[in-house]
């Protein structure tokens, strides 16, 4: 019988061929692209009035701990802890600047108005765009929109004016989406355009339909251009890093300036893997913005692409002192 044939001695199943072992790579692509010049202008800054300096690298919990030992009253914290949030976001650390307000909310929960209530989570929104956070746009814009329909006094230019808000990010994350394929821009679309939805009508509700409509759609795959262009608007959100760093040198060199450019090397999954600057970082001078731009540019992550690859953008600044 041929089963037990085959029951008296193992088969060998014959050798793999290399296609069977391993699928194909797919193609890789590298991407090279120039962005700027990006003017940044400087001034030096510090909180005056509870003695913080936020160009140093001070932790949110010790910054409240300070405020709420100088200043004794629950609206004194308050006030304060929101300027402090605004404090964050000039040093270019907008996680920061986004968990202070939520710290300022909980501190006035009961008094903070509903319009002053949606303009602190509109703001939110604003630093998750600069941290390339996208998911994290429309839950803001969301408690937004509840504060000002709550609030009966609030002007409707307000509902307008979040509603162009929420078009112009919308309109960008999708743009990204139909460049890269990333699916965090995509959800971050799809969340932003079901906000739009529960407004008043719009003028241009007809387009927002057909931008809702097209995302179901894979996007084709994005060549070196489309890439190149995806990454102007989340290398621009974070204007406020290099503003940052060209403020803390101000402190001690009141007429630095120059031009830097900043070359970075940005993986499939988005993130900064390389990073240097021209001229090279160093301890005094423009060096020392160029030292401090090149570590805070590594932290950065930007869009993802479906391409293996490097993608390599040179990004340039010139820093100039406000009149």
């Amino acid at each position: 019988m041929i089963g037990a044939a085959c029951a008296s001695r193992a088969i060998e199943a014959p050798p793999a061929r290399p296609s069977d072992r391993r699928p194909l790579s797919p193609p890789t692509e590298d991407v090279s692209a120039e962005l700027g010049p990006l003017t940044v202008s400087g001034t030096v800054f510090t909180l005056p009035a509870v003695g913080l300096d936020l160009s140093a690298p001070l932790a949110l919990a010790a910054a409240v701990a300070t405020i709420a030992t100088r200043l004794p009253t629950r609206a004194q914290h308050h006030a304060f802890t929101y300027q402090l949030s605004k404090a964050y976001g000039r040093a270019g650390r907008p996680d920061d600047a986004a968990a202070a307000i939520d710290r300022a909310i909980d501190l006035a929960v009961d008094t903070v108005g509903p319009a002053e209530l949606a303009r602190h989570r509109r703001e939110q929104a604003d630093y998750a765009w600069q941290a390339n956070r996208v998911e994290d746009l429309a839950p803001p814009l969301a408690a937004a929109s509840a504060a000002l329909d709550a609030c009966a006094a609030c002007p409707l230019r307000d509902r307008e004016a979040l509603g162009d808000y929420i078009v112009q990010r919308a309109a960008e994350v999708h743009s990204i989406h139909a460049l890269t394929g990333d699916p965090r821009y995509r959800r971050a679309a799809t969340a932003l355009d079901t906000l739009l939805a529960t407004l008043p009508p719009r003028a241009d509700v007809a387009q927002v339909a057909e931008r809702a409509a097209d995302r179901p759609r894979p996007p084709p795959p994005p060549n070196a251009t489309g890439y190149a262009a995806a990454l102007v608007v989340p290398v621009s959100a974070r204007l406020q890093e290099a503003r940052a760093c060209y403020q803390q040198v101000l402190s001690d060199d009141p007429v630095v300036a120059g031009s830097i450019t900043l070359q970075l090397e940005i993986d499939q999954a988005g993130v900064v893997q390389g990073a240097t600057t021209d001229p090279p970082g160093g301890d005094a001078g423009l060096a020392a913005v160029a030292h401090c731009l090149e570590a805070r540019a590594r932290t950065w992550s930007l869009p993802s692409r479906p391409r293996p690859g490097v993608a390599r953008l040179a990004v340039s600044f010139v820093l100039t002192v406000a009149e």
